[in-house]
């Protein structure tokens, strides 16, 4: 079975809110995409953007039912671990 995916910045950026994924502009037609594949019979899922190992990053897109998540990235953990080694040293 095919599945739905899309990704949230990519949206995010077609709407003309880039990386703002908070907004209730972006929100609203994540919702309408995620309906649209249930429509279709399309098990539906996004790739996340934020850091998912932050609370809530997850849970967002759990609560609106996407059944695949995609996180991650080489950016993105680096980043993380980098600010991770930036708060054990109290910067």
């Amino acid at each position: 079975m095919d599945t739905y995916l899309w990704g949230a910045v990519d949206l995010s950026i077609s709407l003309g809110v880039p990386f703002d994924v908070e907004s209730s502009t972006f929100q609203d037609e994540e919702r309408q995409v995620f309906d649209a594949a249930c429509r279709g019979g399309k098990p539906a899922g996004v790739g996340v953007y934020g850091c998912p190992f932050e609370p809530g990053v997850i849970q967002r897109v759990k609560e609106i039912g996407c059944q695949g998540i995609l996180v991650g990235g080489d950016g993105l953990f680096l980043t993380y671990g980098c600010q991770q080694i930036n708060k054990l040293r109290g910067e």
